[in-house]
Parts: structure tokens; sequence; C-alpha cells
């Protein structure tokens, strides 16, 4: 009796608990506290990050913006900021410390560290499409209970009304498993495009000259922009590659349910489709690394005649090298065009693809002998129509896999390239040092592989507080020796030593 008196209460503090919040946000303990709670004092945070799984659910977060939007245009500080876990400098952190070690002898390490960062996300993502492909299929299968439901005379209420709650209840189901689907794959490629960016610029500071020439600003740019969109749209189509087959089988065996052996060519026309698909995604490979490479060439030209822009105007060399850059853009725009003429012959194709197997299921059903009422033509009919989307989206999806791939290869090539030597200079830090600069018996290169002697020091020393000049003629190697202090040359032999001044001491400071 006294369970009975305390359930309310207890149904009260268990809605209370789900809905509300404490407050209380935990941040991890790192080098940068002090930066990330500068930025989570910039303007108020998202709600998404301390929302209850009721609201995120259903979106109940976002209705605070919905609200202030619906009265008023919303300004800059009316939209909420990204919560720290989503902040590209906890993205870069996550992202470093997930790369593998040198001893493991990781071929893509990318993608291994990729996984290894989202796999818990990529798993809920699957998950929920799981889900949804659960219940897909429940609404053809009641379509035969609703026919004999309104044929027969003796039905009662109770009988429909439980079969459009078990309607209502998968519809929804599935309507929400398909928007957190969309929603947590487009996070998730977010935060993947967060990563790979930040770790790419962070990568070209730390190249070495060799590996400067070999990736130049242009193609550094591309990793950024495009590798990166790319694997982050590959979220979207991730699952439906593996699930597909499933959906497929699922489809085929509802039919053979309905007519039998007839299904066998449904089976048919869908083999012929995939093969037709498998074939043509081959040649669009292709395509798409001609498309690539063809970028590439053309920012590296644009970036260079942006560079020397000086040295074209003043040898009136524009239209040489407005023609050049003409070239390349004529080139990729030759092999988009052949993409999406290509991609358009599939799409046609495979838009047309439904109306192939419906013909063919219900002609093999008539030759058969097959019963065909109300029920099962309309039963067929809905499952070929959802099998419709896996079979037009199955070729996007695999093009979105070959150009990720290619994508992750042109990463992993970038990131595997050689850095500059960290201790080839050494850099003091302090207030105590008199000696801000110094070079002795120092021999520098810029090539990796032939350290062939570009620049030589014997003895170089430069006080704190000491202002000096470096004069010399063009290629005297004014350049080359402001570089070798950076640590971007090859140190051959000898001593660099460079101080580095505390931002807090400030008596340093004003002498420096």
């Amino acid at each position: 009796m006294f369970s009975l008196v305390n359930l309310p209460l207890s149904a009260f503090l268990f809605v209370v608990a789900t809905k509300g919040v404490t407050g209380i946000q935990v941040i991890g303990v790192s080098d940068d506290v002090a930066t990330y709670q500068s930025l989570s004092n910039d303007r108020n945070s998202s709600p998404y990050a301390h929302s209850s799984v009721f609201s995120k659910i259903l979106w109940l977060w976002m209705n605070p913006v919905l609200n202030k939007g619906y009265r008023a245009p919303l300004k800059l500080n009316d939209v909420p900021s990204l919560p720290l876990e989503f902040r590209a400098e906890k993205m870069s952190e996550l992202f470093q410390s997930n790369w593998p070690k040198e001893e493991d002898n990781c071929k893509h390490p990318v993608g291994v560290t990729l996984f290894r960062c989202f796999w818990r996300h990529i798993a809920f993502t699957g998950f929920l499409a799981v889900i949804r492909l659960a219940v897909m299929y429940v609404g053809p299968m009641l379509i035969q209970s609703f026919v004999d439901f309104t044929s027969r005379k003796d039905s009662t209420p109770l009988e429909g009304l439980i079969l459009i709650l078990i309607l209502f209840f998968s519809k929804s189901v599935e309507v929400l498993s398909v928007h957190q689907f969309n929603f947590n794959s487009q996070k998730l490629g977010m935060l993947m495009r967060s990563s790979i960016i930040t770790s790419v610029y962070k990568k070209g500071l730390r190249l070495s000259s060799s590996s400067r020439q070999a990736h130049g600003t242009g193609q550094i740019v591309n990793h950024m922009a495009v590798d990166a969109q790319q694997l982050s749209d590959l979220m979207m189509q991730f699952h439906p590659i593996w699930l597909m087959p499933l959906q497929v089988a699922a489809a085929l065996a509802l039919i053979y349910n309905s007519i039998g052996l007839s299904a066998l060519a449904a089976l048919l026309g869908t083999s012929l489709v995939f093969i037709f698909t498998l074939i043509r995604t081959k040649k669009s490979n292709s395509f798409q690394f001609r498309i690539m490479k063809s970028r590439d060439l053309r920012m590296k030209a644009t970036n260079e005649l942006l560079n020397n822009m000086r040295v074209i105007k003043f040898q009136a060399w524009e239209e040489y090298f407005g023609n050049k850059i003409q070239q390349f853009r004529e080139a990729e725009h030759g092999w988009i065009g052949k993409f999406l003429y290509y991609f358009a012959i599939n799409m046609g194709v495979l838009t047309t693809a439904p109306l192939l197997v419906c013909v063919l299921t219900f002609g093999a059903a008539i030759l058969q002998g097959a019963p065909l009422n109300a029920g099962t033509v309309f039963t067929i009919t809905s499952v070929i129509k959802i099998l419709q989307e896996p079979v037009r989206t199955f070729p996007q999806a695999l093009i979105l896999i070959s150009q990720a791939m290619i994508s992750l290869g042109r990463l992993d090539e970038f990131m595997m390239s050689k850095e500059m030597d960290e201790g080839a200079v050494e850099r003091l830090e302090g207030c105590d040092g008199d000696t801000a600069v110094e070079i002795k018996n120092g021999e520098f290169s810029w090539d990796d592989a032939d350290a062939n002697v570009a620049l030589k020091v014997e003895d170089l020393e430069i006080k704190r507080g000491d202002h000096a000049a470096v004069v010399g003629t063009v290629g005297s190697g004014k350049s080359s020796l402001l570089a070798s202090l950076l640590g971007e040359m090859i140190k051959i032999s000898g001593k660099v030593c460079v101080l580095i001044l505390h931002k807090c001491c400030v008596c340093c400071i004003e002498d420096y």
C-alpha cells in the first residue's frame, strides 16, 4: 500500500530527472584549459550539450532558437555556439592522440585514425539505420491485413484499431530513425571534416623543404577543401552500402511470400541492375581520379601565378600564363563533363529499373498462374517502390566511396610526408640568456636526399636587444639564413641556438 502511494511521486521525480539539467559542465583537464574556458564564454553554448535523451530524440533543444527566430530575425549573438567537444581544437587533439605509432607500420594511418576517433558515432548511426530497415516493411506487410479487414463482414473495430496503432507506431519509429540518422550522419561528417582540416593545416607547418616542393600550397588547399569534404559527404551513404543487400533480401522475401517462385524474376531484374551499376561505377572511378589530378594541377599553377605576379607583370607575361591556366581549366572541365554525362546515363537507366522489375515480376506471376488479388498487387507494388530508393542511391554511394578512397590515399601520402627536424634548432626558453641567436659551424641544405651544402655559416651571434641587419645581393642566402633559424632547412652539421622569451616576462619583452 505504501508503494502505491509513492508511485505518483516517483513518476514525477522520474520525469524531472529525465528532462531536468544540473547546470554543471565537465571540461577535461588539458594544457589548453584556459583557451577552452575563453571559447566557452564567447557566446551562449548550444543546449544540445546538456539536453536530456528525450530532448535529443525529439529535438526539443532547438525550440528556444526556433521561438526566438519566429519572433524576430536571428542575430549572431542569438545563435548558440558549438559545444566544447565539437570544437576544432578538441577534434585536433583527438586526431593527434589516436594517430598510429611508428612501430605499428600502418599503411593507411588517416583511415585508421578516423575509425579510432569516431567508431562510436559510426556504430550509433549504423544502429539507427538497422532500426529504420526493421520497420520499413511493416506497412507493406499490413496491406493484406487491411484488405482482409475491409472485405470480411465479421471484422470488429478492435481489429482495425490494432492495425492502425501498429502502422502508426512503425511509421513514427521510421520517421524518427530516419531524421536521427540524417542528423547524426551530418554531425559525424562535420566532426571528421573539422579534424582533417586542422590536422592537415598543422602538418603543412611542419613539412620539410623537399615535402614542401612535392606538396604545394594548392594541393594542401585541396586536401582541406575537397578531400575533407569528400569524407564528410561519405557518412550519409556509408551504411546504406552494406544495408542495401539486406534491404533487397527482405524485399525479395516478402515478394516470395506473396507470389512464390515468381520472385525469382524480381531477383533476376535486381541482379541485372546491380551488375550494370558495378560495371559503370568502375569507369566512374577513373573519371574521379582524373578530375582530382587536374584540379591539383590547376591549383598549383594558379598559386605559382599569384606568388610571382610582380615578375609576370614586369615581363608582360599575363596572356601567356593566362592561357596556361585556361588549358588546365579546360582539361578539368572536360573530365567533369565526361563524368556527369556518364552519371546521367547511369541515373536514367536506374530510374527505369523499378518499372523493369515490376514487369518481370508480374509477367512471371501471370505465366505461372500465381493468384493475384488486390492485397498481393498492392503489397508487391509498395515493396518494389521501397526498393527503388536503394537501387537509385546505390551508384551514388559507390561513387562517394570511390571518391573517399581516393581522398584517403591522397591524405595518407600527405600526412606521411617527411617533417622538419625539431632537434635541428635548439630553442632555449627563459629570460636569463644574453644571446638571442647563435650559429656555429653551421652547414645547411634544402634537399633531404642529396645533402648539398646550400648555406654555410661559420660563426653568427646576435645579443638580446641588438638590432641586426642581413644585407646581400639576390641569391646570396638571406632567406636561407632565416629558414635555417626557423628549422626549415636541413642541418648537416653545426649548432643553431635561438632564445625564446616568455610572454609573462615584461622586462624581456621591453628589452626585445
